[in-house]
């Protein structure tokens, strides 16, 4: 099955192959100098800074508060007001397309995109997103492997998670799953999978010296899921971001090398692929250039009780409000044009409210689910997300019960001016749950 680039599809507009090839390189030298505008910004304040210049910081006027306390289930999409930011950070690649495997073969490479004639590499820093379910009837293994494609030899440095469903299964409750455990891992800062300058040798035609190696090779046990979500940076002498390939395989192997001549042959897995149509999203597989949202929302707040819903997580297909989804670079089998559902993403997202009241103000921060249903289930968020630097909060939405307070936040009086206090809120989108969510703030 062809690979094709989609080098930024806006408004679902086709663009044909021939345009793309020639842009191709263009598109993904604009998203790496993001991305590195981004991640070279290590500390908080030049986090700061950065989210002034880049994010399009929002404020949210009084005006738009509904009057009195939060008593309805959710806010209407219509009315959701935007999430401050934009999409930021290192290109991500996502594997989750086909969703279930079939047969064995390459699952992720990008190598293939547009052919052997066009290849786009990842330059210097990338992430790597991947979900699938062992649908073969027999176990495999699950390998994650990083070649060189230069004349020279590179360093890689990486860290990540990968769990099954073997290690953490869903069905043992709320906190569990190898998608909830992931994000957990990654807010935790502990890691399954860590190196430093680990080198990849030189690609050479004909060289008995392999260029590749191994980032992980797990079993997979059939009818099990694998999740994993990894962090790499690809670096030359002289510490100049370097160009590299990342695969993800499906082998009947634990040996390295059996996994990777499999994706040489080009034998593609088969599996429930689906599509992007004009009206739906597809699943994603491919490169896309961003891995967070990053941002800053003021909300001015009303001189009254009141209360205002923000979009967050967006995944509608043709969004009205705000589409907080990163543009492909280039995708595997018609996948989705966006990271709809945002699998594997960061959030890093800012609230200030700012108090103009002369008196005190009580806040509440809840997590709603833009979809309901009081007779059923389903339909799960489910997610850690860390608020402030208080322990991680463990979150759970359903269609009938699809509400959870966050926090409570206490605003001093406005009395030589206004009062402000800004809440930090941390989380990364784990597979398998819900999307469009809401941000509902109510003060008193």
């Amino acid at each position: 099955m062809k690979i094709i680039n989609t080098k930024f599809i806006i408004a679902g507009i086709l663009i044909t192959n021939a345009f793309v090839s020639c842009k191709k390189q263009v598109a993904h030298t604009l998203g790496t100098h993001k991305a590195d505008i981004i991640t070279n910004q290590s500390d908080d304040n030049a986090s700061n800074e950065l989210m002034s210049k880049l994010a399009a910081a929002t404020t949210i006027d009084s005006s738009v508060f509904y009057n009195g306390a939060f008593t309805v289930l959710k806010i209407p999409a219509a009315n959701l007001q935007k999430l401050g930011g934009a999409i930021a950070g290192v290109p991500l690649v996502v594997s989750n397309n086909p969703e279930k495997i079939n047969t064995l073969g390459w699952l992720f490479k990008n190598p293939a995109l547009l052919g052997t004639n066009s290849k786009m590499p990842l330059t210097g820093k990338f992430n790597l997103y991947l979900y699938h379910h062992n649908n073969t009837g027999a176990p495999l293994y699950i390998h994650v492997i990083a070649s060189n494609p230069n004349s020279t030899s590179i360093t890689l440095s990486g860290k990540g998670v990968i769990y099954t469903s073997s290690n953490y299964s869903g069905n043992a409750g709320k906190g569990y799953g190898p998608s909830y455990k992931i994000a957990e891992n990654w807010l935790n800062a502990t890691y399954t999978h860590s190196f430093v300058g680990k080198n990849i040798p030189a690609y050479l035609a004909g060289s008995p010296t392999p260029n590749y190696t191994s980032i992980a090779t797990v079993l997979l046990n059939s009818a099990k899921t694998i999740d994993g979500r990894f962090e790499f940076d690809a670096l030359s002498a002289g510490n100049v971001p370097a160009n590299s390939y990342i695969y993800v395989i499906a082998s009947a192997s634990a040996t390295v090398g059996t996994a990777f001549n499999l994706a040489q042959t080009n034998i593609q897995a088969t599996g429930n692929f689906l599509q992007e149509t004009p009206t739906t999203f597809g699943r994603e597989c491919g490169i896309y250039d961003g891995s967070e949202w990053k941002g800053l929302t003021t909300l001015n707040l009303p001189n009254r009780k009141g209360y205002v819903g923000i979009s967050l997580n967006t995944a509608q297909k043709n969004n009205i409000l705000q589409n907080q989804n990163a543009p492909a670079l280039g995708v595997i089998n018609n996948s989705s044009s966006f990271t709809y559902g945002n699998y594997g993403m960061g959030y890093f997202v800012d609230l200030r409210f700012v108090n103009v009241k002369n008196t005190a103000r009580t806040l509440k921060v809840y997590l709603v689910h833009s979809a309901t249903n009081p007779a059923k289930l389903g339909m799960t968020w489910h997610a850690p997300m860390k608020i402030d630097s208080n322990p991680l909060l463990e979150t759970y939405t359903t269609l009938n019960n699809n509400k959870q307070l966050l926090s409570t936040i206490t605003l001093n009086a406005a009395t030589a001016g206004p009062s402000s206090k800004v809440q930090k809120i941390k989380f990364y989108v784990p597979g398998l749950i819900s999307t469009n969510m809401q941000l509902v703030v109510e003060t008193n």
